[in-house]
């Protein structure tokens, strides 16, 4: 898998710094078989640019007992959707 691939390289060129940087992998139009690929290498931080997409992939990993993923909103908010944001667990 490439993206794996790709994403043991840049954590192995930021150990060095992990203390000052935290990677946030982006989820955006990705599988839940992805993240989780993810999630089984130890990796916990994930963004998503839309509101109903992680309120979606907050829900599965809530419901497959996956609770350790940190889910951060990244990008514009529009007011309208901060209600529905603050409601995700």
């Amino acid at each position: 898998m490439n993206f794996l691939h790709n994403f043991k390289t840049i954590k192995n060129e930021i150990k060095d710094y992990s203390h000052q940087i935290n990677l946030i992998v982006v989820t955006k139009n990705q599988n839940f078989e992805k993240i989780n690929h993810l999630i089984s290498e130890g990796h916990k931080d994930f963004g998503e640019n839309k509101v109903q997409d992680l309120k979606e992939k907050a829900q599965y990993f809530l419901e497959n007992n996956l609770q350790q993923v940190r889910w951060h909103m990244i990008g514009h908010l529009q007011s309208n959707k901060v209600k529905e944001l603050f409601s995700i667990p």
